[in-house]
């Protein structure tokens, strides 16, 4: 698959989750469980740092997590 920028993005999913979330929620305001998460790039498109994308949580596996771009992390 073409050149890529970066091997590994490192995400927050950010705050502690709720057990007792429903889906009427804002999603913007949805509590994820806190943790920064490490997620193969090639299973994203591109980001960069700062940017927000809706994935499963590595950590707590909650689908469409609202996960936030921390570092981009390179093994060149």
């Amino acid at each position: 698959m073409g050149n890529r920028m970066a091997d590994y993005i490192r995400a927050l999913h950010p705050n502690p989750e709720r057990p007792d979330y429903n889906d009427e929620v804002n999603t913007e305001k949805l509590p994820g469980c806190g943790d920064t998460v490490l997620i193969d790039a090639d299973e994203l498109p591109p980001v960069k740092e700062g940017d927000v994308f809706r994935e499963q949580c590595p950590s707590c596996t909650r689908h469409k997590s609202r996960l936030e771009v921390v570092e981009i992390v390179s093994e060149e």
